[in-house]
């Protein structure tokens, strides 16, 4: 994917093989760049363009922008809605179909025996199994894991059950060490994940990292 913004010269693509910080130190151009995202997101117009092969994309679709990694939320609508329909999917193939087919049929006599302790005629919907995992709190569990490792975690749901998107993190570096920095690279990289981090701050330069830095006096040269 291609980031462009009409006050940056510089043009970030995400599938080249290193990774993209943007050092935006003008508080007004970095305030800017990330209202511009977010307006994009709720459906507004903006300046900004994220395309594919040159074809312009929607951002509300195909756009996250992270800025909050304490708590760093993993359980979104699409994730979890992703997660239930892979677990259905499993429920009901060949390989577990029968089992699948057993156990709902075992639920459905315990609540026709349950329902018989009732005084009163009591009658249930058919018991299915995207029924059961839908009302059985599926949540994604980091408990443990970092926040690098976390948000590795979440672009792969994203990707996996979601889409492929365009991410972009701010001030990520304000909460990861250099050591975890460069294994979420790593990460990424290995996995064509398309992430973008802005900055507003300059940090050691890390393995495969391609840096832009913007002054205060909005000047632009490589980090």
């Amino acid at each position: 994917m291609r980031f462009v913004y009409p006050l940056i010269t510089e043009e970030f693509e995400t599938d080249k093989g290193y990774f993209n910080t943007i050092v935006i130190e003008n508080q007004q151009l970095l305030s800017e760049i990330i209202e511009d995202i977010y307006n994009q997101k709720n459906g507004n117009e903006g300046k900004a363009v994220v395309s594919e092969k040159y074809v312009p994309l929607p951002f509300s679709k195909n756009v996250e922008i992270i800025d909050r990694f304490i708590p760093l939320e993993l359980n979104t609508k699409p994730v979890i809605n992703g997660v239930c329909s892979a677990l259905e999917r499993y429920a009901l193939n060949e390989e577990n179909y029968s089992r699948t087919c057993r156990i709902t049929a075992e639920l459905e006599q315990y609540l026709y025996e349950l329902s018989m302790e009732i005084p009163c005629s009591i009658s249930f919907g058919s018991v299915t199994m995207p029924s059961i995992i839908k009302h059985s709190g599926v949540e994604i569990d980091t408990n443990g894991s970092g926040i690098a490792e976390k948000l590795c975690e979440y672009i792969e749901l994203v990707t996996e059950f979601d889409r492929k998107k365009l991410f972009f993190l701010i001030n990520m570096r304000s909460f990861v060490n250099d050591k975890d920095m460069e294994n979420f690279i790593h990460t990424v990289l290995t996995h064509g994940y398309h992430v973008i981090a802005i900055e507003n701050h300059t940090y050691s330069k890390l393995t495969s990292e391609k840096r832009i830095i913007i002054d205060s006096d909005m000047c632009e040269f490589p980090g």
